[in-house]
């Protein structure tokens, strides 16, 4: 088990098309940070999840609760805002600023108590730096606010939010010759699979809520049965489980529809940060990328009705933030990274792992003006395992590790929708 365990890790920390490091210039400033991660290790899903003879099913054996952040998990995302201080430390104040830092996360409790975690790691109190912060005296912390969003309306952490023609695309691949394919060839071990838990695998979903129990398990020292065996862990039950996230942005449109939406929050603060203006956060905006310059327009098509076209009007709540702003962090799940991975064109093909985190860092040149478009350069990293080692460097396709400000604009134009409430419009459809 700890030799696969240490063979998963290598292959996560550096897989080809991962490891490269050249193209960055290392003569650039740090301006601004939106930092996306995942949630830390967490308990078993609702039971729903899991097969009906699962002895661990009863919550007596989840002390924190159903799908609740673990102990470990608490441990890891401390642990990782510890790195991000070390690694942010000429950047960000050591004392918290509501000037220099904003949290959002998805509403579950998992992502919330995860990014609190991470906070607490990120910012101990030091009376020293900042008197204010320590108020006990017997209480290393200080409390910080995490921002949610109502998961009927996220489009950009838990992908939660009603999209019609989101939902038609992955069913017409659930349903597709790609998914034949793979229930025809993996048709034995299916059915032993079927025998075995009483749920038959229909597509790479299920795949996937038969790996994760299988999993949890593993990492919380409990039995595995033996049905597993031959199957678990590695081979192809982890091939599979990892297409399965590929699934949620398997074609243009659902990258568009799944992973633009973060991805358009990263771009427009960072043209905010050049600009010079304050940045807007939150939902419903109906702005987009114009084709012309890196301003923003709006988008004058209808906004989508709740009830005649099939899609869910976002909730509207823009906020705006001061210009001060150095640092956005948005706590999700291993979905949201793999889809905004994979949108981009640099997923690795594998499920990012608890307390994994995506680094968008947008720099300047020093000694070239605010506003000045050939002086902005955006770099990307991915942080896979929990170690001390370096995260890896991400190239999008047609750019250099160090990329233009104005060329990963127009890189990334294809995968930023232009008004998700109307793109997700599909009439016909009913899940």
């Amino acid at each position: 088990m700890e030799f696969f365990r240490l063979a998963v890790l290598l292959f996560l920390i550096c897989t080809p098309k991962y490891c490269a490091s050249s193209g960055v210039d290392p003569t650039l400033q740090l301006e601004l940070v939106h930092v996306l991660t995942r949630h830390g290790d967490r308990n078993m899903l609702d039971p729903k999840w899991s097969y009906p003879d699962d002895p661990y099913r009863n919550e007596s054996y989840w002390p924190e609760g159903y799908a609740q952040l673990s102990k470990l998990g608490k441990q890891q995302h401390y642990a990782l805002g510890q790195w991000f201080r070390t690694r942010y430390s000429k950047f960000l104040s050591e004392a918290y600023s509501l000037y220099d830092i904003y949290v959002e996360s998805s509403d579950v409790d998992r992502t919330i108590m995860s990014a609190q975690a991470n906070l607490a790691g990120l910012y101990p109190p030091n009376g020293t730096i900042d008197p204010t912060s320590v108020w006990n005296e017997a209480l290393p912390w200080q409390p910080i606010p995490v921002h949610t969003i109502p998961k009927d309306f996220d489009n950009k952490l838990q992908l939660s939010a009603p999209c019609p023609r989101a939902s038609r695309l992955i069913s017409d691949y659930n349903n597709g010759p790609e998914t034949i394919a793979i229930l025809s060839e993996n048709a034995e071990m299916f059915a032993h699979f079927a025998n075995n838990t009483g749920r038959p695998i229909r597509n790479l979903a299920d795949v996937h809520f038969l790996y994760d129990p299988l999993l949890i398990k593993s990492i919380h020292n409990y039995s595995l049965p033996a049905w597993s065996e031959g199957y678990f862990p590695g081979g192809q039950l982890f091939n599979l489980t990892s297409m399965s996230f590929r699934v949620w942005t398997w074609n243009d449109e659902l990258k568009r529809l799944k992973g633009g939406p973060m991805i358009k929050e990263v771009v427009q603060h960072f043209q905010e940060k050049v600009q010079g203006v304050n940045y807007s956060v939150g939902q419903g905006e109906t702005v987009r990328l114009t084709d012309t310059t890196d301003e923003f327009e709006v988008d004058e098509r209808p906004e989508a009705d709740d009830h005649t076209d099939g899609a869910r009007k976002l909730q509207s709540s823009i906020k705006t933030l001061d210009k001060r702003m150095k640092f956005f962090m948005s706590s999700g799940h291993d979905t949201t990274i793999s889809s905004v991975l994979n949108s981009l064109g640099v997923w690795n093909g594998l499920p990012p792992p608890y307390a994994s985190a995506v680094m968008f860092e947008l720099k300047r040149k020093p000694g070239r003006i605010q506003g000045d478009k050939e002086a902005y350069f955006v770099e990307i990293y991915y942080r896979n395992e929990t170690g001390p080692s370096d995260p890896n460097l991400l190239t999008i396709p047609g750019c250099a590790a160090s990329c233009r400000l104005d060329k990963f604009v127009e890189l990334t134009r294809s995968a930023i929708p232009l008004n998700w409430e109307w793109d997700c419009i599909d009439a016909s459809f009913t899940a």
